[in-house]
């Protein structure tokens, strides 16, 4: 009341009871008027928000937006495909669903329903424990197991979602490797522009982050590494029924849960942590002794074929040659594994089981018959050993030796021993000791 009083005080003195006179006969119907309208458009806009609200609530949750890219995604009633959808398609599809009365007002409730669509993040929604099984099964036919597989889309989930600091803490050395490292290269590339396409995020974690050999200088616990078993071949030729967007949401989804997702042991025996159970490089070497490199004195080995047979072993291992320098290989070997000199030749006391190419006094004794029957000829040679069924890489490097070893003793082809009841095994033996 103050201020229409101080309105009235603003005109003339004779004119104030006039005015007061008309707000006494107009202003009543004036307030009433406009109140009800006041009242109207509240209940309107009340009635509006629960139309709004039941539509959504019925349809809404089955889009999701990207607004890096301006895109809206319609979930599939199976929520097993995620498919692009025009923003007009999906309000289209939405003015079914309201109410003949209010039509009037359908592009209000069509702007709202699409403004509240549009929080619905791509990244925040959570598929199906289906889909997340799905997408793991898939990742994990590239990498060893699972529980690389789930390491893998936890490095993308951080990707994804601009957190490539969590995944440089404490120092982490990411390892990525694979029987062709181009093809590797390859697969990166194609996932760094996957995550570009849909986020506009270039991450630095493939650009500068990811090492495809481990180093001398690096240090074993700080390595997290992966092998991918197939890296040429493109993941969604052989995964047709996949998705590129499903297979970020789950990846980001795996980054968030990734502690729920892994259990103590396999954060302990997964191959990602295999380096963190060695103490040193040696501790690797020395592994491979006692798994597969017997010592003893019964059998003799050339350098050569132990840095092969320990490179089998790394490949069966999956892990990069590269980590060995040659000179610390050598230092490692000889430390090892004791050596003795014969012929000029230095030989080490061990018996090789994995790549079965080691040159053992048995061998020795059968490559002497086979040179006494005038298997003068490398073909031949290669058919004999092969019909014993032994490795054939290197018959022809056993036959240089073999001929050597034979011209330069009294154990030469063609020429038997005088004393016949010893076998040759031990002949040798008597020559080397």
């Amino acid at each position: 009341m103050d201020i229409i009083h101080n309105i009235i005080c603003e005109f003339a003195e004779e004119d104030r009871n006039d005015l007061y006179e008309i707000i006494k006969s107009k202003f009543r119907s004036f307030l009433q008027v406009n109140l009800d309208k006041i009242k109207y458009k509240r209940h309107l806009v009340t009635e509006l928000e629960e139309i709004i609200h039941k539509i959504y609530s019925q349809e809404g949750y089955k889009y999701v937006y990207n607004p890096c890219i301006n895109a809206f995604y319609e979930i599939h009633s199976d929520s097993q495909l995620l498919t692009l959808i025009p923003s007009d398609r999906i309000l289209w599809k939405l003015r079914q669903y309201i109410p003949h009365t209010f039509h009037k007002n359908k592009i209000f409730i069509l702007k709202s329903l699409k403004q509240k669509i549009k929080e619905n993040h791509i990244l925040e929604w959570i598929p199906p424990y289906p889909i997340i099984q799905k997408y793991m099964e898939a990742c994990s036919r590239f990498v060893v197991d699972e529980s690389c597989a789930r390491f893998f889309m936890y490095c993308l989930g951080a990707v994804i979602l601009k957190k490539e600091e969590q995944l440089i803490q404490d120092d982490l050395i990411y390892i990525w490797t694979a029987d062709s490292l181009s093809g590797l290269h390859s697969w990166i590339g194609t996932l760094s522009r996957m995550i570009y396409d849909m986020f506009h995020h270039s991450s630095p974690f493939f650009n500068s982050m990811i090492k495809t050999d481990i180093t001398p200088k690096m240090s074993l616990d700080k390595i997290c590494y992966l092998y991918f078993m197939d890296s040429t071949v493109d993941f969604f030729v052989i995964h047709h029924d996949l998705s590129i967007e499903l297979l970020m949401i789950t990846c980001v989804y795996v980054f968030r849960n990734y502690d729920l997702l892994i259990t103590p042991h396999e954060k302990e025996s997964s191959p990602v942590y295999f380096f963190r159970s060695f103490e040193s490089r040696s501790s690797i070497f020395q592994d491979y002794v006692e798994s597969n490199a017997i010592q003893g004195n019964d059998q003799l080995v050339f350098y050569t074929e132990i840095v092969e047979d320990f490179f089998e072993f790394l490949r069966v291992k999956s892990i990069p040659i590269s980590i060995f320098t040659d000179t610390e290989l050598k230092s490692i070997i000889t430390s090892c594994i004791p050596a003795t000199k014969f012929m000029n030749q230095t030989f080490y006391r061990c018996s090789l089981h994995l790549s079965n190419t080691y040159c053992s006094h048995v061998k020795m004794f059968i490559l002497h018959h086979a040179l006494s029957d005038e298997m003068t000829d490398y073909s031949h040679f290669t058919d004999y050993l092969q019909k014993k069924k032994w490795d054939s890489m290197y018959t022809i490097k056993h036959y240089r030796y073999m001929r050597t070893w034979l011209n330069n003793t009294s154990l030469t082809a063609g020429q038997p021993s005088a004393n016949t009841n010893v076998p040759m095994d031990e002949k040798i033996a008597e020559k080397v000791y």
